[in-house]
């Protein structure tokens, strides 16, 4: 923090920041507050005040960022976990930069980056802290975003709409991303990339870069999972190989198709030369690599299938061989494994790697919806994140809070644990049309916990939910 700074800090921040201080008498200059909340009024407004009094004598860093702090025509500068506030933006050297835009006026620059880490395992965030820098003033606001590429597509993602329009030319602002990779993303390396898009006559256009669209800013190397991936049903089947399947999931909720999740574990080193082969009535549906893993590390591997197909094989594949299955004592036990599909329940859904929705009811008479979400921790969680359950018609009714009415904050759940929260709105209007809307957030941030389903993030459906509603026939 900058020389007799204040640091406005929540309560989970605010405690080590007071320990630093007092007992280990770090930084006695810097002021610490806790911004706690007050009565009705809403918490981003409340933190706004105070950084509207400190600012005008001294500097201000925050530990949260609200939405609300978006449109408080402030400027946040990401500061190791926080953010340095300024009343105006920061300045800037023209022509400093990778640019983007039209080559002849070089609309924006990418003056300074920041990378948490290169090395990350599925389900791990990533901050990016990038500086854009303004060679003319921009017209328009526009949405940075983050993406880490791999041979099969885009394996994590973040936008961020910055409010570039406000800069004049010599003048930068900074954005912070936070890419999720998918749980189901393989070991390997991976580029980073960035961009930036805008709207323009109702399509989006990226703005051009020396590269074609994006930036790359290296490589991203995932790692194997050293601990498991938690399932709703765990199972110990062992290949003659050393592969091990450790939980069966599966996931309905993409129209017309079936997705079987395999959580593998190694139990001696693989090196990437199998395959898994799900079949059919002798008839290949789908198959997929087995990830190169050390020994005891994990992975999770998703294989689609079309619906309503449920009896099937799955073998493992070494060239054009079976490996054995291994049955008790470790004597061979055929060259495939049959399982049923129909008893591996109906959802599987992976929000930010804490936890998966595995549940969803929904149902409304003309009065009032009742809603329904079972969730399965993947592992110990330690944000305190609220719900939001709700039901969108003509209007939209959500209940948002702590679960299990506040009686369980997911700061205490477990790995492993499954938990029904239980909702009763007021039904809205226009029920025809009803779709349920389930959504995940931080209770002090806001930031939602993204869906970590490519089928459903190109769907629209990458930070909210939409989930099927019984509307009961009105009595005739």
């Amino acid at each position: 923090a900058p020389p007799d700074a204040l640091v406005l800090a929540g309560w989970h921040q605010v405690t080590p920041l007071w320990y630093l201080q007092i007992v280990d008498g770090l930084r006695p200059d810097v002021t610490i507050t806790y911004v706690y909340p007050e009565g009705a009024t809403p918490n981003a407004e409340v933190w706004l005040r105070r950084i509207r009094e400190a600012l005008p004598t001294r500097a201000v860093v925050v530990t949260h960022r609200f939405h609300a702090f978006d449109d408080a025509g402030l400027w946040f500068t990401p500061l190791a976990s926080g953010w340095l506030v300024t009343a105006t933006p920061a300045a800037s050297s023209t022509g400093v930069g990778e640019p983007f835009g039209d080559p002849s006026s070089d609309l924006l620059r990418l003056a300074d980056w920041r990378l948490s880490t290169t090395t990350a395992a599925p389900g791990d965030t990533l901050t990016l802290d990038l500086t854009l820098a303004a060679d003319v003033a921009p017209q328009d606001d526009y949405t940075v975003f983050a993406q880490v590429l791999g041979p099969n597509g885009v394996v994590a993602q973040d936008d961020r709409l910055v409010p570039t329009a406000r800069l004049a030319a010599g003048q930068a602002l900074s954005a912070r991303l936070e890419p999720t990779l998918l749980l189901h993303c393989a070991p390997g390396d991976y580029t980073l990339v960035i961009g930036l898009y805008h709207s323009l006559e109702g399509q989006l256009v990226r703005l051009a870069t020396s590269s074609g669209d994006t930036l790359s800013l290296g490589t991203i190397h995932v790692l194997p999972r050293a601990t498991a991936i938690a399932s709703g049903h765990p199972t110990d089947r062992r290949w003659a190989n050393g592969l091990r399947l450790i939980g069966l999931d599966t996931d309905h909720s993409v129209p017309e198709q079936t997705r079987l999740y395999l959580h593998l574990q190694a139990s001696q080193p693989l090196g990437g030369e199998d395959v898994l082969v799900l079949s059919s009535g002798g008839t290949e549906l789908a198959r997929a690599a087995v990830p190169a893993l050390p020994g005891g590390s994990q992975a999770l591997v998703a294989l689609d299938v079309p619906a309503g197909v449920n009896e099937v094989a799955l073998a493992v594949l070494s060239g054009q061989e079976s490996v054995p299955l291994l049955g008790p004592w470790a004597r061979r036990a055929g060259r495939s494994l049959p399982l049923d599909l129909s008893a591996l329940g109906e959802r599987y859904v992976p929000l930010g790697g804490e936890m998966a929705l595995t549940g969803w009811a929904a149902a409304c008479d003309g009065a009032e919806c009742a809603l329904t979400a079972e969730l399965l921790t993947l592992r110990p969680l330690t944000r305190d994140y609220s719900l939001s359950l709700g039901v969108r018609g003509a209007q939209e009714v959500k209940s948002d809070g702590t679960p299990i009415t506040g009686g369980v904050p997911t700061l205490k759940w477990l790995r492993g644990w499954r938990l029904a929260d239980q909702r009763t709105i007021a039904a809205p209007e226009g029920l025809d049309t009803a779709t349920g809307v389930f959504t995940v957030y931080d209770a002090f941030t806001l930031r939602t916990l993204p869906v970590l389903d490519e089928r459903l993030a190109q769907r629209g459906q990458g930070t909210e939910l939409l989930l099927p509603v019984k509307v009961a026939s009105p009595a005739p």
